[in-house]
């Protein structure tokens, strides 16, 4: 469906949901692979974790749950920033994106540590240090392709909206597996290998204990682990990018090549003005006008040259 195709000119009338511009743009293939990896991170907390809390530490359902809350600080926080870095200092879509990336990927690394030494106080400070990488990239996220194509906006929405479950599902997908496969079925055992289950109260489940309370923690330690890799490769993948300004007044500056790394080389990118919205059409209005007027302007310094040319031939 691209412009100039075979398949465009034979459905000349038809109109792809995703331009062929919009794909081939590296940005946005980037912003995909971003937001995947924010999927990721956030599905991988909330799912693993709770696995965590109820079959390692034995806590009942409802303790478990409520562990998850130490997750939500750190959200709110990196909320709470992509608004200020967007809208107060420095208004660019680039660092909150890689600042959020590098604490995503320090927060999952370390949790696996955390995991493995039991460390409890640890483990929180990890779970809101992962949030608050999810919360930081979750606006500018979508910011930085909308600045790109700013008439574009369900295109782009749908992009990053999609990326994010998906990476959740691929996360989960992966660390499923890898924690079936270690553990070998102990969570669901009583004694396998020298191993059985205790329960410090009423209220709480059966913890595996000797050998099957080993194999239920590295089991969540090694699925947590898989996914390190995805974690720093998106902190990779978030310096390609270029960058965007938000302006004031609804405009946007953009710069089309790789910022971060051409910023370290001293090589200057030029920035290109986007307006979003209403303001685009009255920019485009306002520019046909002005183009009218100078083209009526045009015709009438020809026509008044033209006369004089007449008048001094008659004379």
């Amino acid at each position: 469906m691209a412009p100039g195709k075979a398949l465009a000119r034979a459905l000349p009338h038809q109109r792809a949901m995703l331009p062929w511009e919009l794909i081939s743009r590296r940005d946005i293939g980037l912003l995909f692979l971003i937001n995947f990896a924010v999927g990721m991170a956030m599905f991988a907390v909330l799912y693993f974790m709770d696995l965590y809390f109820a079959l390692v530490k034995g806590n009942s359902p409802g303790k478990a749950g409520v562990a998850l809350l130490y997750y939500l600080p750190g959200l709110g926080v990196g909320g709470y920033m992509a608004m200020f870095t967007t809208n107060v200092w420095p208004r660019q879509t680039l660092p909150p994106l890689l600042l959020g990336a590098v604490t995503s990927a320090v927060g999952i690394t370390v949790l696996a540590y955390a995991i493995d030494r039991e460390n409890t106080p640890l483990l929180y400070g990890m779970m809101a240090l992962t949030g608050h990488g999810v919360g930081l990239r979750m606006n500018p996220g979508s910011l930085h392709g909308l600045a790109y194509f700013p008439k574009l906006t369900a295109q782009v929405s749908f992009l990053v909206s999609f990326a994010m479950p998906f990476g959740g599902t691929v996360a989960l997908t992966l660390m499923s597996t890898v924690f079936n496969n270690k553990s070998g079925g102990a969570a669901k055992t009583s004694g396998e290998g020298g191993g059985g289950m205790s329960s410090s109260s009423s209220d709480d489940a059966p913890v595996p204990t000797g050998d099957a309370h080993v194999v239920v923690r590295d089991a969540i330690r090694w699925a947590f682990i898989a996914i390190v890799p995805f974690m720093w490769l998106c902190v990779l993948l978030t310096t390609f990018l270029g960058n965007v300004w938000v302006g004031k007044d609804g405009t946007h500056d953009v710069v089309n090549g790789v910022y971060l790394w051409n910023l370290a080389r001293g090589k200057k990118l030029e920035r290109e003005r986007r307006t979003r919205g209403d303001r685009a059409e009255a920019a485009e209005a306002a520019a046909a006008a002005a183009a009218a007027t100078a083209a009526a302007e045009k015709d009438d310094v020809e026509k008044n040259k033209s006369a004089d040319t007449k008048g001094a031939a008659t004379v």
